[in-house]
């Protein structure tokens, strides 16, 4: 009632969203799967039979219009029902494409797609996840959006939400976000990171003689060697394949 939804919108607000998760399709879809393919109205005490497509339309754009409250409410009472612990924080990027022109649509922008459709229009979607797998935060990009810039964005409208009631989590991430102004930043703001280097990958190890861990199975060897950056201070873990010289750096913030 607070965001402005009576009863009837709460209801079809409802239907929408659990539609959208049992049997995931459009408004007008989902529109029939309310009014002919379930029993949810005699569950939740509404009609949707009497239920228009337009409303649907409608309470879908408001909640739109209210995602950042009801994050932040959703992410609050997950809080409190499961004692998270939310001192760690994961964030990725995929995108996603149309089919169509999408002319009126201004976030749809051609870009790099994920799905090896270069051809169509895309938008991006970013997620901040808790350690737990919960959803903190979600937002939509263009889909020519550079993903190393939407990181800022994302915990900036995080601690203005302050779901970590003032503390700061560990943020991870890949090396498609973790770009050297995005460390910079974050060793600027106070945050924890752990991130997968966008540097080459490493031939030598400097101390091959102690690994800290070892992976030795019939189909892989993995082992992996700990170094700290004496001018940065973080923590570099090399990972070496298969007797390979190749390594996958993974870095840990001072």
């Amino acid at each position: 009632m607070a965001l402005g939804f009576n009863k009837v919108d709460t209801a079809t607000a409802q239907g929408t969203i659990i539609g959208r998760m049992v049997s995931p399709s459009s408004e007008l879809q989902t529109h029939d799967w309310l009014q002919n393919r379930t029993g949810l109205g005699e569950l939740l005490g509404h009609d949707y039979g009497n239920t228009s497509l337009t409303r649907l339309y409608t309470v879908s754009d408001k909640l739109l219009k209210h995602q950042a409250t009801l994050e932040y409410f959703l992410a609050d009472r997950e809080q409190t029902l499961f004692n998270l612990n939310r001192k760690i924080v994961l964030y990725d990027l995929t995108n996603t494409y149309f089919e169509g022109q999408c002319a009126r649509n201004p976030k749809a922008k051609f870009g790099r797609s994920k799905e090896k459709r270069t051809d169509c229009p895309l938008v991006t979607l970013g997620l901040v996840l808790d350690g737990d797998g919960f959803p903190l935060s979600s937002q939509v990009f263009p889909g020519n959006a550079s993903e190393p810039a939407t990181l800022k964005l994302m915990l900036d409208e995080l601690r203005d939400k302050d779901p970590f009631h003032q503390i700061k989590p560990v943020v991870i991430m890949d090396a498609g976000i973790a770009s050297a102004d995005n460390i910079a930043w974050l060793i600027e703001q106070d945050y924890h990171y752990l991130v997968v280097s966008r540097e080459q990958h490493v031939k030598n190890p400097r101390d091959q003689k102690t690994p800290v861990a070892v992976r030795d199975t019939r189909d892989s060897n993995v082992v992996v060697y700990r170094e700290v950056d004496q001018e940065t201070g973080e923590t570099r873990l090399s990972l070496k394949i298969m007797e390979t010289e190749l390594s996958e750096v993974v870095i840990f913030s001072p």
